[in-house]
C-alpha cells in the first residue's frame, strides 16, 4: 500500500493452514499495530513491544506495536 509516509507492505505463508511465517514494513516516521493469532509464539526483536492479548475480528490475539521497519516473524 502506497500511504503519504511510503510504502507498507505485508505478506504470510501457510502450511495446511497454518501461519508460518508473517513479513511486514512499515515506513519511517510511522509506527503500525499487528495484531497475530494469540497461540503464536513470537520471538523478541528489536523495535517491536507486546501490548497484551486482546480480541481482534472476535478471535483471541496478540497485540504488537511496531516502530518503523521491516520484520520477519517466523512460527
Amino acid at each position: 500500500y502506497e500511504s503519504v509516509l511510503g510504502t507498507i507492505r505485508s505478506g504470510w505463508t501457510a502450511e495446511n493452514g497454518v501461519l508460518t511465517s508473517y513479513d511486514v514494513t512499515i515506513p519511517a516516521n510511522s509506527t503500525a499495530t499487528l495484531y497475530l493469532p494469540a497461540d503464536l509464539a513470537v520471538e523478541e526483536m528489536e523495535g517491536v513491544t507486546p501490548a497484551g492479548e486482546t480480541l481482534h475480528n472476535k478471535k483471541p490475539a496478540q497485540q504488537l506495536e511496531l516502530e518503523a521497519g521491516t520484520y520477519h516473524f517466523v512460527f
